[in-house]
């Protein structure tokens, strides 16, 4: 193989070398640049970064990248890395939180496991690809398992974000997803459908055609090479992108453990405004979207609402992120809890909060079980990201106004966006 000399062909390489592009990998690519990162990775000069060899060995002496853009042209399909000019860098930016804090807050190493930024998109078909540093976009993502209701929604939700100029980001499975897609090329808009696999695979085989209509607008993209084949975990993966592309992350139908709520929890963990849409109280296909109402999201109880939660300056972002650790090891048992994405110490403090009384820390150790000397410096953490309030110096849970300020966007007038 070809030494590497060109920028692009070493973030191709990069791209397809590593299953996911985590901070180690990012680290190693940052100290190196792109070029040499790549030569050292394919020489197997990785013996001082056992992180990066270790996700790298079994790929490094059989990445070509000659060969990978010659199959993805068979596909009308190109690479887009950081290193162009069109790069959703922006986008992407809160994707790399977990590495710019270093430490997450129980001092367990943040995103060693997590998927950062990708290194590079393919890109199939797409002439009509958002400009996605400028663009107004809305993420719209919903089960599988879809009734009338989740269809009619999603359909008419797309639809009305052609009307208003905003780009629909999905993922191209059956149910919510395609419902979106569908909606929005029947109102001449523009969608993006983001994979789970290689852009040579329109995936899920019945969604073949659609989805190529979708490729023929906004296009078909994954940041995983031609040739790549579905996993349950790139899945789950590929729903950060979904979440990072789009302004703000709108959830139709979803059951308590959909995989919609993955994608509510990474635009969440980035700050992005999740919105859910209610349904009845008897119907599994909404228990999700219920219990994010309860949570974090805010309700959209009509279609017309998506011109007016949809910036119309690109992304809106506030000044820090929220530390959670989306990929955390140990959950709690109710999906969909901000606790997800705590440490489990973490979790038992939030926990052991009450919203009917206040209590000092000392209580909050006995019922949590925690160290009090942690459950203070947990307390600390809760509180700036708007999950406990203290007053003279005791604590309970925020009311539903306060977790109102806290997440509402506000402009110099006082109203949204």
């Amino acid at each position: 193989m070809r030494p590497i000399t060109e920028t692009g062909d070493a973030w191709l390489y990069l791209n397809a070398v590593c299953e996911r592009p985590t901070a180690a990998m990012w680290d190693f690519v940052d100290a190196f640049g792109p070029i040499e990162a790549a030569e050292r990775i394919k020489a197997n000069d990785t013996e001082n970064f056992r992180d990066v060899a270790a996700q790298t060995a079994a790929r490094a002496g059989k990445v070509d990248p000659t060969a990978l853009r010659a199959l993805g042209e068979q596909y009308d399909a190109r690479f887009l890395c950081p290193a162009n000019p069109d790069w959703p860098a922006e986008a992407f930016s809160a994707l790399d939180h977990p590495r710019q804090y270093g430490l997450d807050h129980s001092g367990v190493e943040a995103g060693a496991a997590l998927p950062l930024a990708p290194f590079g998109l393919w890109v199939r078909g797409g002439p009509d690809l958002p400009n996605f540093a400028a663009a107004r976009t809305a993420s719209i993502v919903g089960t599988r398992d879809l009734t009338s209701y989740g269809r009619v929604v999603a359909s008419e939700l797309a639809e009305a974000c052609a009307g208003e100029d905003i780009a629909v980001i999905s993922g191209g499975a059956l149910g919510v997803d395609i419902a979106a897609h569908l909606g929005a090329l029947s109102a001449d808009g523009i969608t993006t459908a983001v994979l789970a696999c290689g852009v040579d695979k329109l995936y899920p085989s019945a969604n073949e055609q659609s989805l190529r209509r979708v490729a023929a607008s906004g296009g078909a993209i994954s940041e995983y090479p031609p040739g790549t084949g579905v996993t349950r975990y790139r899945f789950l993966d590929r729903n950060r992108i979904i979440a990072a592309l789009g302004s703000v992350t709108v959830v139709v139908e979803a059951a308590m453990r959909s995989g919609a709520l993955s994608t509510a929890r990474w635009a969440n963990a980035m700050n992005r405004s999740v919105f859910a849409v209610p349904g009845p109280i008897h119907s599994r296909a909404s228990a999700g979207c219920n219990n994010l109402l309860g949570m974090y999201a805010l309700p959209l109880a009509s279609t017309s609402e998506i011109g007016e939660v949809v910036s119309t300056l690109g992304f809106e972002r506030s000044a820090e992120p929220n530390p959670y650790d989306v990929g955390a090891g140990k959950f709690t048992r109710r999906p969909g809890s901000p606790a997800d994405w705590m440490t489990e110490e973490q979790s038992r403090v939030f926990e052991a909060l009450r919203g009917d009384c206040m209590q000092d820390s000392t209580k909050i150790a006995w019922e949590s079980g925690v160290p009090e000397s942690r459950v203070k410096r947990h307390l600390g953490t809760l509180k700036r990201f708007g999950f406990a309030v203290k007053t003279g110096g005791r604590w309970q849970l925020p009311t539903r106004r306060d977790q109102h300020q806290q997440s509402l966007p506000l402009n110099e007038n006082g109203s949204l966006f």
